[in-house]
């Protein structure tokens, strides 16, 4: 009988067993479900991050270029009005030497 008790013990042991494996086994099942459905949500929302980011960051491309642009033309423009102001500078000066020169210039042209 010992050896029948013994079977029946290893028996039970190994049912025990079985039970615990199914239960691990259905537990991965279901752990292999949960996993592929976050990575099939994870890729949807890139999919949807990359169909939105894409154009943004084309658009940015853009937007970038024409901040360069306009920062060149500030700069011809600041230069355009610094030579303006030394022109008129110029041109004040001019009318000044001529205003104060103008008889002896007349004189010079009547002369001639």
């Amino acid at each position: 009988m010992s050896t029948v008790e013994a079977l029946n013990k290893k028996l039970q042991q190994d049912e025990d067993w079985l039970r615990q494996f199914e239960a691990n086994v259905t537990r991965s099942e279901q752990l292999r479900g949960n996993i592929e459905r976050i990575l099939n949500d994870f890729e949807r929302h890139i999919d949807q991050l990359e169909s939105n980011v894409f154009p943004m960051h084309e658009q940015n491309g853009k937007l970038q270029i024409k901040q360069m642009n306009i920062q060149k033309l500030l700069k011809t423009i600041d230069a355009t009005i610094q030579f303006y102001g030394k022109s008129g500078e110029l041109e004040s000066a001019i009318r000044s030497y001529l205003s104060n020169s103008w008889p002896y210039q007349w004189k010079i042209e009547r002369k001639s």
